[in-house]
């Protein structure tokens, strides 16, 4: 998985969805499907619901704070 496909699963793993991680990273919305289609092809998985319980079983703990961090200051809960 590239890192930006990592950053991309770790959004979706805290919930954001295409608009708001297309606006954390600064590209555009399409770019976060296409990666969104690569991440499900890559790890053989249906839908966003099975790449966010992958990602938090996967993924370090630290991991998840960062990520939960990103989206709270992005929704303006800083």
């Amino acid at each position: 998985m590239t890192p930006r496909e990592r950053e991309v699963l770790g959004l979706i793993a805290v919930g954001a969805n295409n608009k708001e991680i297309a606006e954390i990273l600064y590209i555009a919305e399409r770019t976060v499907k296409n990666h969104v289609t690569g991440i499900l092809s890559r790890l053989n998985l249906r839908d966003r619901t099975q790449a966010a319980v992958f990602a938090n079983s996967a993924l370090p703990g630290d991991w998840w704070q960062e990520q939960t961090a990103v989206l709270r200051k992005h929704r303006g809960h800083a």
